[in-house]
């Protein structure tokens, strides 16, 4: 899952996030791109609780859809 966070240079940054995360699934990779605002997520928790986890710790927090990485070059 991925996460745009408007807020990630100006609140407790990208070791909050990675905190809030963990809280909710300690096992749970966290990838944090702060020039772009995003994060990746890949755990067990669903979006919508990963999403609140985040809030809770006053990050604002959308959904972003991930680039398949398909081309749609072979026609599969």
């Amino acid at each position: 899952m991925l996460f745009r966070i408007d807020n990630l240079a100006t609140s407790s940054g990208p070791d909050g996030v990675v905190a809030a995360i963990k809280a909710l699934d300690s096992l749970a990779w966290v990838t944090v791109d702060a020039a772009a605002s995003k994060v990746k997520v890949e755990c067990m928790a669903p979006a919508d609780q990963v999403a609140a986890a985040l809030q809770a710790s006053g990050f604002v927090v959308e959904a972003v859809k991930e680039h398949s990485g398909c081309c749609g070059g072979c026609g599969g």
